[in-house]
């Protein structure tokens, strides 16, 4: 059942050019109540990402990859700065996916990644006055949420995106 309603909200999302709104898990593309999300976290990539994969494997065709990258690249021309901190969860979440082999496809991580450090340069103050999600509690807000996290890629992963 809830394969059937995860499928159906990726494929009006995928309809609906919303595809940012499904990653987020809100409004009609809501995931309901998960209890290892934290309650700050500004997207939803367990659930969502996990349909993505789901999809990707039925219908290779269709390209729900290129998609992906489409909708990472429109973030980054979001003026409040705040698209630049999603493109970088989604590509720590990916990469990660990817190097376990979790992942179905690779994403054009090289490209992603030089406009993802572009606009970061750019929006760096931006980042830095938003004080909500992971950012909520640090000095530096969403900026120093990423520095941690691209920290812990790192050392964990070896995967360095900033």
């Amino acid at each position: 059942m809830e394969y059937d309603i995860n499928r159906k909200s990726l494929l009006l999302a995928i309809k609906r050019n919303e595809l940012d709104d499904f990653l987020v898990g809100r409004g009609v593309y809501s995931f309901g109540f998960n209890p290892y999300r934290p309650g700050d976290s500004m997207l939803d990539l367990d659930n969502a990402m996990a349909e993505i994969y789901k999809y990707y494997i039925d219908e290779p065709n269709e390209r729900i990859d290129l998609l992906l990258e489409k909708t990472l690249l429109d973030w980054l021309t979001w003026k409040s700065g705040i698209g630049v901190y999603a493109v970088f969860l989604v590509l720590s979440y990916q990469l990660k996916m990817e190097k376990s082999k979790e992942s179905p496809f690779n994403i054009n991580k090289k490209y992603i990644i030089m406009e993802l450090r572009k606009s970061a340069l750019k929006y760096e103050d931006k980042l830095k006055n938003r004080k909500e999600y992971e950012g909520e509690n640090l000095v530096e807000g969403l900026w120093e949420a990423m520095q941690l996290e691209n920290k812990r890629n790192i050392k964990n992963y070896d995967i360095e995106i900033l």
